[in-house]
């Protein structure tokens, strides 16, 4: 299967001038933050379509407009027919953040535009009970790769207007394009020597290598010798096979797990097989969902702490090719995940993702009418324990700081679905502070607060049941 990431595909056919040169021409649009994310955009023509084998590379660095579109690739000499290609995200060691599987009827001149989206980070196409045709996705859902924007039926949609789109952080704008959600980030929001995530705000940019230190010209030491560790020796443990740092998104590590050698006992799954260890920090306080895709066809991700010695703390398995972990973690705690072959099979080439189950977006301490707007159709399903309505559809989670001691009416409403609303103290897994299942469309839940204290607000609802939501917080 082929994994995919969030796509619309919009076509616009230009009929050939005459003089004109039959051109096949590539435009590229997508939320994924050039220069950090990726750094590279490959366009691939697959072997033998319009009679050619080729493929082209576009730098990506950080500022480039890949949101409202840049020129990827001009290709000519092209026969007729079907062409089917590929639009691969890279970063800088050639590892895949997201591929665009892409089919079109090439007749002579023809300008694509794909759009790749950050809400199908970790979708698998086709699924596996789905359509074996839809390889590529579009809003979470796998489509057929010859999904246009002239064959809507094909497409489907999430969004009409910017305002049906999640907010992203607060650097970042939602907007809607061709139906599809994306998050436009502000640089100006940041600092110089930082950079706009989507869904964490500022980020610092990783320091340029000064290179080598200058060489040390002063006298000899004559001191004792020093014993002491290194500030940042013992930081990554030995059994490490990728340190991940506290990277957050798709395709954060690839590569093949044969010949790796079984370094660590499996605890659920049965059997035992090479595997691969994942060494990842938390950045704050908030639940993480682990992913693990692999060509080897049975599956085990466990998770151990700081140490390559310690005993597994939790373990699940999966027949399958696909397998997911979620944890609630504070910042700074340190977890070694690992892939391992269940049933004494073997994981093969594998990629190994990392995504924020919650909180999805921080509104500070904002008040007001209308101080966020989304959607719940590109979410995942991350929480539970709504205990007023059903809560096994998508979710989407808030982090909120009270701003004074005092009563709040917190309101939701939606021209889609009865939302069901509630709040958490503290962080993503605390106590349920209240809960209102919506009616006509509206949820209303007022709550007594301490100025000060961390609430999470859920947006949530029932399975299949999602849309676009307003959020409103006033004081009573």
């Amino acid at each position: 299967m082929l994994r995919t990431s969030a796509i619309v595909l919009a076509l616009l056919l230009t009929a050939a001038c005459d003089g004109d040169e039959p051109l096949l021409v590539v435009d590229l649009k997508t939320d994924f933050v050039p220069g950090v994310e990726f750094q590279r955009v490959r366009t691939v023509l697959v072997a033998g379509s319009g009679g050619l084998d080729r493929s082209t590379d576009e730098p990506a660095a950080v500022g480039d407009a890949f949101v409202s579109g840049r020129r990827i690739a001009e290709i000519g000499g092209l026969s007729a027919g079907n062409i089917e290609m590929r639009v691969e995200l890279l970063r800088e060691d050639g590892g895949v953040v997201a591929v665009r599987p892409v089919r079109v009827d090439y007749s002579g001149r023809l300008a694509v535009t794909v759009l790749i989206t950050r809400d199908c980070a970790g979708v698998v196409c086709p699924a596996p009970d789905g359509d074996s045709s839809a390889t590529a996705c579009l809003n979470r859902q796998c489509v057929n790769p010859s999904c246009i924007e002239e064959r809507p039926e094909t497409c489907g949609s999430v969004c009409e207007v910017a305002s049906d789109c999640a907010g992203g952080s607060a650097c970042a704008t939602p907007v809607c394009v061709s139906g599809a959600c994306l998050l436009d980030v502000e640089a100006a929001r940041c600092g110089m020597d930082d950079y706009c995530h989507p869904e964490l705000g500022c980020r610092p940019l990783a320091p340029e290598d000064a290179g080598p230190p200058p060489a040390d010209t002063g006298p000899a030491d004559t001191g004792p010798a020093d014993t002491s560790t290194p500030p940042d020796a013992a930081t990554v443990p030995a059994c490490i096979d990728h340190d991940l740092g506290s990277a957050i998104g798709p395709s954060l590590a690839t590569g093949s797990a044969d010949g790796a050698g079984d370094d660590f006992p499996l605890s659920c799954g049965g059997g035992t097989g090479e595997d691969v260890a994942f060494f990842w920090t938390a950045p704050d306080a908030g639940k993480y969902l682990f992913n693990v895709q692999s060509d080897g066809g049975s599956l085990a991700l466990s998770e151990f702490s700081d140490s390559c010695t310690g005993a597994s703390l939790s373990c699940t398995s999966s027949l399958g090719s696909e397998l997911s972990m979620t944890l609630s973690l504070e910042g700074g705690n340190r977890r070694i995940l690992v892939a391992d072959a269940g049933g004494g099979g073997r994981v093969g080439n594998y990629v190994f993702s990392v995504f924020r189950e919650c909180p999805n977006t921080d509104l500070g301490s904002a008040l007001g009418t209308s101080i966020a707007m989304g959607t719940t159709t590109t979410a995942r399903d991350g929480m539970q324990g709504a205990a007023c309505g059903p809560d096994d559809g998508e979710d989407f989670t808030f982090t909120w700081v009270v701003p004074v001691t005092g009563s709040y009416d917190f309101t939701v409403t939606s021209p889609a679905h009865d939302p069901v609303l509630y709040l958490r103290d503290g962080g993503c897994e605390g106590g349920l502070l209240g809960c209102a299942a919506g009616v006509a469309g509206s949820a209303v839940l007022n709550v007594a607060l301490i100025g000060g204290a961390t609430t999470i607000i859920v947006i949530d609802g029932a399975a299949g049941v999602t849309g676009g939501f307003t959020l409103s917080i006033d004081p009573t």
